[in-house]
């Protein structure tokens, strides 16, 4: 398999390409705005991954099983074009999973609904070495910790992919997981600034500008990845001040 990576990802995802593929870290956490192109990352560095690891398998956790096949799956799907290996994995809906022809190596697509059932996956050859978290944000931490116990097993090399946009609220506990160091993990955050603005619609430009000047709060916070509220507030634009006579005198309704 041979590729530019400038034609697959954003040069801003350079540096943790090169940490993935050479077992930098075990934990990669990517988080970003709309249009960040993280899951595109992910989804190239997956099967990137399992060619140069034939033992290595992968699953791919969302928080509901009935959500895969429009988001994860079909995101792989895409890798494995852009990646012209079409001849090389064989895609099934029923089971939702994905098998390399000349290696046996296996992807599979699980919903988080009930963690426990992650023990029933089992490969034939090697050890399901690769996680891919998407949409984290909709997990709870005991969750994500149940399936790497689970499903990290049997192997000597791991890598454990988290992707999710982050939450408004700073109180939420995925942005506070950020703060938290960890020694065998990255972090990485890329928004639609990072991405070749040829790769980007001029709908989408047109949208991200629009609510730029209509909502910035929630601008910065969809496109910038940036949590932008306590989450304490129901309304999060009230002033406090005095109202004028000025102002009275011009309600419409008093009671």
């Amino acid at each position: 398999m041979t590729f530019r990576t400038e034609d697959l990802f954003p040069a801003h995802f350079l540096k943790c390409f090169n940490y993935a593929l050479h077992h930098t870290y075990t934990e990669y956490t990517l988080y970003g705005g709309r249009g960040s192109c993280k899951s595109s990352f992910i989804s190239l560095m997956l099967l990137i991954i399992l060619a140069q690891n034939e033992n290595v398998s992968a699953v791919c956790i969302r928080k509901h099983e009935n959500t895969c096949r429009d988001s994860v799956y079909a995101q792989i799907r895409w890798a494995i074009d852009k990646l012209e290996l079409n001849d090389v994995w064989k895609c099934n809906v029923s089971p939702l999973q994905m098998t390399n022809k000349l290696t046996g190596q296996k992807i599979f697509f699980r919903g988080c609904d009930d963690p426990v059932k992650l023990k029933s996956l089992k490969v034939e050859k090697g050890y399901v070495g690769f996680l891919w978290f998407e949409e984290s944000v909709e997990f709870n931490a005991a969750d994500m910790r149940s399936v790497k116990q689970t499903v990290m097993r049997g192997g000597d090399k791991f890598w454990v992919f988290d992707s999710f946009n982050p939450p408004v609220s700073r109180r939420s506990w995925k942005n506070a997981d950020l703060l938290q160091v960890k020694s065998n993990r990255y972090i990485h955050k890329s928004t639609f600034l990072d991405v070749p603005r040829s790769w980007l619609s001029d709908s989408f430009i047109y949208e991200a500008k629009h609510l730029s000047k209509t909502n910035e709060r929630m601008f910065r916070n969809e496109y910038l990845a940036e949590p932008t509220g306590s989450g304490a507030n129901v309304f999060e634009n009230i002033e406090t001040r005095k109202i004028t006579d000025e102002e009275i005198a011009d309600f419409q309704w008093t009671y």
